[in-house]
């Protein structure tokens, strides 16, 4: 356990020092890692196809694809949207990106056309990689004008008539005849440079793009794990998330085999537990509910399950002593899906990648969060005073350290609301710490919506919902507010006025929204026509008179 101390000002702070590497990029530092791994290791598994590949493999088409992306135009101003499912030939795209040095933009799986459009004509993206059945969610911006500005489109699965494939382009790598001359390709002068962009609800309102640089992942990657390289992986984080884009970095660096779900069930799951013997188990709670409630514990053998990691959503406790008791493993219950194969990743975010983890593994404590990691500092404040919290009183969780993004891209505004002019960031977790300066985090100020959306959760802005909805000729005012069910999932609910003269009904209403809008983005909870909508300066519904209709 890190001896964590307090200074007057009651901040908590790990004794022990933040490790920092040498290098500036982590193109760079993954290369390194690699190049220490046996090459005829067993890297990556599908688990849907069953096709592998060594590391040997990986690092050689790694760097074949990187050479062929530059004879295809790609420079280091380029910026590249990555759009599809977990895949082998996704994840060497994603490295061979890094040993180029260039900026890229991780889309979320969820995101429907109206999403993709929007992100990407936010940050000015050229390229655009993405699997060919997710191409129509592309389709209207390839259509209009920006499409000028699309350099290239790659599909990373299948084939295709007019886009340029993966296969095509590996082919095309064969017959260029140079490697790189040094990783990066471009070089990275400053840890503090964009590593990728990647959108967030943040702490309230609309979604912003998070600028995460190279030192936050640099600072943040725990390699001292020397018991991972023989360990077998699950894959289910979706590359599309930070969570996902972390962990294929990380895993790749302690050479822990993955086998990577691009779509799974409960039971599928557990078949490949059993069929692969996998070791470290990342899953949603509500997966691992379905897997003792459906038997499956009894019915594959899932004994070589050394770790459970999940995140998301709290953690039914009695499920969670299903699993230790039937196979005697460490569990680790997160606020934020684990990404590190160190199973010390209790607490992060977007914006602070690892704010505390678990160093003490003999107790099961269900909301336990852990320590500080080095190089963080937090404190519990006062919502009323903003004075600093002792132990066991809840208050808003602020944080300040060296993993924390530089900020959100073309909306310093907002960065500003959340960060003070010391560097504290308020996180809009309501939470304490107690005796053991263990934090435990009991619940949210952000004006965010919790989804679920298969074997997940995410957390959603109704701003960009309530946006959408006031492109539609007939609404005049939209709030759109979470309706909870009972066990804690939100079902976003639209509280309309409609435009003088207009009329339509909700179903209509839905059907636009469902046009357009990701699956986790739809009205489930309904629409209710109202006469008018009052809010509280934080934004959230007061109070919706509703007309007789």
């Amino acid at each position: 356990m890190p001896n964590n101390k307090m200074d007057r000002n009651i901040i908590l702070r790990c004794s022990e020092p933040l490790v920092e590497t040498r290098y500036n990029s982590v193109g760079e530092f993954i290369w390194k890692r690699l190049e220490e791994i046996n090459n005829d290791k067993i890297c990556m598994i599908d688990a849907v196809t069953e096709l592998s590949i060594t590391i040997g493999e990986f690092k050689q088409t790694a760097t074949d694809i990187a050479v062929a992306l530059l004879d295809r135009g790609v420079n280091q101003s380029s910026l590249i949207a990555f759009y599809g499912p977990n895949s082998i030939q996704h994840a060497i795209l994603r490295v061979a990106v890094q040993l180029l040095g260039v900026t890229f933009m991780p889309l979320s799986p969820t995101f429907g056309q109206y999403e993709v459009i929007e992100k990407v004509k936010s940050v000015g993206a050229d390229i655009v990689i993405c699997s060919v059945n997710d191409l129509a969610k592309f389709s209207k911006l390839l259509n209009s004008n920006y499409n000028d500005k699309i350099k290239l489109v790659l599909v990373f699965d299948g084939k295709h008539g007019k886009y340029l494939t993966y296969d095509r382009l590996f082919k095309e790598s064969k017959f260029i005849g140079r490697n790189l001359a040094k990783v990066p390709h471009y070089d990275v002068k400053s840890r503090d440079e964009t590593l990728f962009l990647i959108h967030t609800s943040g702490t309230t309102g609309a979604p912003k793009c998070a600028q995460v640089p190279h030192r936050m992942f640099l600072n943040d990657v725990d390699i001292d794990n020397t018991s991972a390289s023989s360990m077998v992986s699950s894959f289910l984080l979706p590359l599309g998330h930070i969570s996902g884009t972390f962990a294929l970095f990380t895993k790749l660096c302690l050479g822990c085999t993955m086998v990577m779900f691009s779509d799974c069930n409960d039971e599928f799951i557990a078949h490949s537990i059993q069929k692969y013997r996998i070791n470290c188990l990342s899953i949603s709670p509500t997966v691992c509910k379905q897997m003792v409630d459906h038997g499956l514990l009894d019915q594959y053998n899932m004994s070589s399950l050394k770790v459970l990691s999940t995140g998301g959503a709290a953690f039914p406790a009695d499920t969670a002593r299903e699993f230790i008791k039937k196979y005697g493993l460490m569990f680790r219950e997160c606020t934020f899906l684990p990404y590190i194969l160190s199973f010390k990743t209790p607490y992060a975010m977007t914006e602070y990648c690892r704010v505390s983890y678990k160093m003490s593994t003999t107790d099961y404590e269900p909301g336990n969060c852990g320590h500080i990691t080095p190089g963080t500092e937090l404190k519990v404040i006062d919502l009323s005073t903003g004075n600093s919290l002792g132990p066991n009183i809840d208050g808003e969780i602020c944080i300040h350290g060296a993993k924390m993004i530089t900020g959100y891209r073309n909306n310093a505004k907002a960065w500003a609301e959340v960060v003070d002019n010391k560097g504290w960031y308020r996180t809009g977790d309501i939470g304490h710490y107690n005796d053991k300066e263990c934090i435990f985090i009991t619940d949210r100020l952000k004006e965010l919506m919790r989804i679920e959306v298969d074997q997940y959760y995410i957390k959603i802005s109704p701003v960009e919902i309530e946006q959408y909805l006031q492109t539609h000729p007939s609404i005049a005012e939209v709030a759109v507010v979470g309706v909870n069910n009972k066990v804690g999932i939100h079902r976003p609910r639209a509280y309309t006025v409609l435009e003088f003269g207009h009329s339509v009904t909700g179903a209509e209403i839905i059907k636009f929204v469902y046009d357009s809008l990701a699956r986790t983005k739809q009205l489930t909870g309904g629409v209710v026509f109202v006469d008018h909508i009052v809010k509280t300066k934080e934004k959230h519904l007061f109070s919706c008179p509703v007309s007789p209709r």
